[in-house]
C-alpha cells in the first residue's frame, strides 16, 4: 500500500477499503463456504465496473480487495485490473491459486499497486481434497512456485484458514512460506454469515485452547519473523475474542465496505445492503448510517474476528502502539512489502 495511502486511511473518518465481490462462481467446492452453491446471479458488466470504480474513487476508497467466488474466474480480469490501476487504487486479489498459470502471473506482475494473496490451508492432499472439494493442490503449490521462481521479490501472501481440520498442519504449511520467501497470514475459521457456513470437522470449540495457545505463539513472533505476516496487537485482539473477552467495536462500514457481484453495498458481507451502486450515489448513501445500528448489534451480540473488518479498526484506533511496533520490528522493510 502506498504510504499516502496507509496514512489517508489512518485518518480518515470514513472508509478507505472496499472489497469487490467480482464473481460469486469458483472452481474450488469449499466446505465451509457456500459462495459456489449460490444460484448463478447476474453480474456487473464491464462498463458497471468502471462507474462503481469512478464512485469509489470520489468516495476517496484507496485500497480495493477483489475477491470472490475466484474473481480469475471472470474472463476479464485482466482489464478490470487495468482500470482499477488507472484509477490510482491499491489493490489486493484474492484467489485460491488454480488459474494463477505463468500467463496470469506475466500480467499480474506489471501492476506495482497490486499484491496476490493466494488461499491455502494445507499441503496434504487428502485433506486439500476434503477442506477444498476438488483435486488441485499440485496445481496451486506449483504455480506458487512458479511466481516466485520467475519474480523472487514479489510480495506474494498466502493466507490459510486456521480451523480443527487443518491446525496442526498449520507449522508445515508457515514452513512452507518461509522456504519460498512467501508471506503468512494465518487467519481464524469463523461459521456464521452470508459466504461461510458451519462444518462440523471445522468446529475448533472444544480445542479452543489449542488455538490460543497458537495465537500466542504467533503473536509472539510476529514483530520480528520476516515472513509471518500482522502486527502484534492485531493477534492479541484474536486471542481475547477467542476468550470471549473482546469488548470493542470493529471497522465494518466505518474503515471497510463491501460490494457485491451485482453493485450492492454492505458496511459488512452478512449485513443487508444500504446502497445499491448501480442507481444510487455512496457518496450520499453512506452518510446517512442506516448500516449503523446492525453493526453495533453485530459487534456487541455475535462478535466475530473476521481480519478485514478488524485489522483496519485495530490499526486505526491504535497508532501510536502500531508506530512503535514498526520502529522497534526487525522486518520494518517487509511491513511496506507486505502491505
Amino acid at each position: 500500500m502506498k504510504l499516502s495511502n496507509l496514512i489517508s486511511s489512518l485518518f480518515s473518518k470514513k472508509p478507505t477499503h472496499a472489497v469487490l465481490f467480482l464473481t460469486y462462481q469458483c472452481n474450488s467446492r469449499c466446505s465451509w463456504c457456500n459462495s459456489w452453491q449460490r444460484p448463478k446471479q447476474k453480474q456487473l458488466t464491464f462498463s458497471q465496473i468502471k462507474k462503481i470504480l469512478r464512485q469509489l474513487k470520489k468516495f476517496g476508497i484507496k485500497l480495493i480487495y477483489l475477491s470472490g467466488g475466484e474473481p480469475l474466474i471472470r474472463t476479464d480480469i485482466l482489464e478490470i485490473i487495468k482500470l482499477a490501476s488507472d484509477f490510482s487504487f491499491d489493490m489486493i486479489l484474492a484467489t485460491n491459486g488454480i488459474l494463477l498459470d505463468g500467463r496470469i502471473i506475466h500480467h499480474l506482475v506489471k501492476y506495482p499497486s497490486l499484491h496476490i494473496n493466494v488461499s491455502l490451508d494445507t499441503l496434504d492432499q487428502k485433506l486439500y481434497q476434503k477442506i477444498r472439494g476438488v483435486k488441485a493442490l499440485n496445481r496451486v503449490i506449483k504455480n506458487l512456485k512458479l511466481l516466485k521462481k520467475l519474480y523472487p521479490n514479489y510480495p506474494l501472501r498466502l493466507t490459510m484458514t486456521i480451523s480443527s481440520a487443518n491446525l496442526n498442519e498449520a507449522k508445515k504449511v508457515y514452513a512452507f512460506c518461509q522456504e519460498n520467501k512467501i508471506y503468512f497470514s494465518p487467519n481464524p475459521y469463523f461459521p456464521q454469515g452470508r459466504f461461510r457456513k458451519y462444518s462440523s470437522i471445522h468446529d475448533y470449540q472444544s480445542r479452543k485452547n489449542k488455538f490460543i495457545h497458537y495465537y500466542q505463539k504467533i503473536a509472539q513472533k510476529v514483530k520480528n519473523e520476516p515472513f509471518l505476516s500482522g502486527f502484534p496487537l492485531i493477534y492479541q485482539k484474536l486471542i481475547l475474542w477467542l476468550k470471549n473477552q473482546l469488548q470493542e467495536p470493529c471497522g465494518a462500514g466505518q474503515e471497510i465496505i463491501f460490494i457485491d457481484p451485482r453493485g450492492k453495498v454492505y458496511a459488512c458481507q452478512d449485513l443487508k445492503p444500504f446502497a445499491d451502486l448501480t442507481k444510487e450515489s455512496l457518496v450520499k448513501k453512506w452518510p446517512e448510517k442506516k448500516w449503523l445500528p446492525g453493526v453495533k448489534k453485530c459487534y456487541q451480540k455475535t462478535p466475530c474476528f473476521i481480519f478485514c473488518t478488524r485489522s483496519p479498526y485495530i490499526l486505526k484506533n491504535n497508532k501510536m502502539r502500531i508506530m512503535l511496533d514498526l520502529l522497534t520490528s526487525k522486518k520494518i522493510l517487509h511491513y511496506f512489502k507486505m502491505y
